[in-house]
């Protein structure tokens, strides 16, 4: 149940951020453009590199975790071909994404950010349909939070 309590929080987050260009205005965004453009296209390289931060923050819990086992003589022998399949794993998406890291930079700049910034912008429609957007997300996220809440 935890897991839907932290799905429903997740999707309050969000709900602000679909919210936000409608309570902001046509003015403020107007201002506000080349920066959120800027962090829309940055998002990816944000959300890889806390991915990977994670990674290794997991990697060294699990190494102290086997390391303590270990000096307790309770650790077994651990195979070394998942280990390596694991850090192999995780290093081959890291290098692909640095590989090709500009050219996602440059399609999201393009494609996605560029437009989406100036929609929201230039359109009141599509303020609105964010800000419905944002409130369907806040009330799905506090109804899966009360059930866990009244569940538990």
């Amino acid at each position: 149940m935890k897991w839907l309590n932290i799905l429903g929080m997740v999707l309050q987050f969000l709900s602000f951020w679909c919210a936000a260009p409608e309570l902001l205005g046509e003015s403020t965004m107007r201002r506000l453009e080349t920066g959120m453009t800027r962090f829309v296209v940055r998002l990816p390289v944000i959300i890889v590199f806390g991915g990977m931060l994670l990674y290794a923050a997991g990697m060294g819990i699990f190494g102290l975790v086997e390391g303590l086992r270990a000096s307790r003589g309770e650790s077994v022998p651990l195979d070394p071909t998942s280990y390596y399949l694991f850090v192999g794993v995780g290093m081959a998406v890291y290098l692909t994404f640095m590989i090709v890291h500009k050219r996602v930079l440059a399609w999201l700049e393009t494609r996605l950010a560029g437009p989406l910034v100036h929609k929201l912008v230039a359109s009141a429609d599509a303020r609105r349909n964010a800000l419905v957007l944002g409130a369907l997300l806040l009330t799905t996220g506090f109804l899966m939070q009360l059930v866990v809440t009244l569940l538990d």
